[in-house]
């Protein structure tokens, strides 16, 4: 994960990305922004490697859109914290602890929907603060 992160941005990808971002999505990326978290952690059960993955990807938007970078990385985090929690190695670990093995799809059906709520409600929070707080 380390070095995928790595390769992409020595090789100028993060950088295309965050420009396509900023292009494509514009103004409303902070809304954005935290579910590129939940995405991350989704795919690899993990905060940490969500952020690797995806925190130069926030923080080069931030940048291309003149928003506050540290603003974005911490709605990364954040939805990252959130996407960990609803991944499914968490539904295998919690199903299997309450001795339900065989349920991981129905926990994260009913998990998802609060998930995604929280997510959108914490994009909305970061796009009010973006608009307030701007890079001096």
């Amino acid at each position: 994960m380390v070095m995928m992160a790595l390769l992409m941005t020595d090789a100028g990808m993060i950088s295309s990305l965050a420009k396509g971002l900023r292009t494509v999505v514009g103004p409303a990326f902070p809304v954005l922004s935290p579910f590129l978290g939940v995405v991350g952690a989704f795919m690899t059960g993990s905060n940490t490697n969500s952020n690797v993955a995806m925190g130069v990807l926030q923080v080069e938007t931030a940048a291309a859109l003149g928003l506050v970078p540290a603003l974005l990385a911490a709605a990364q985090s954040v939805g990252g914290s959130i996407g960990a929690g609803v991944s499914p190695d968490k539904a295998v670990i919690g199903a299997s602890a309450a001795g339900i093995m065989g349920r991981e799809a129905a926990i994260m059906r009913r998990a998802l929907p609060y998930a995604l709520i929280v997510t959108l409600l914490l994009g909305l929070e970061v796009l009010a603060i973006g608009l307030v707080v701007q890079i001096a």
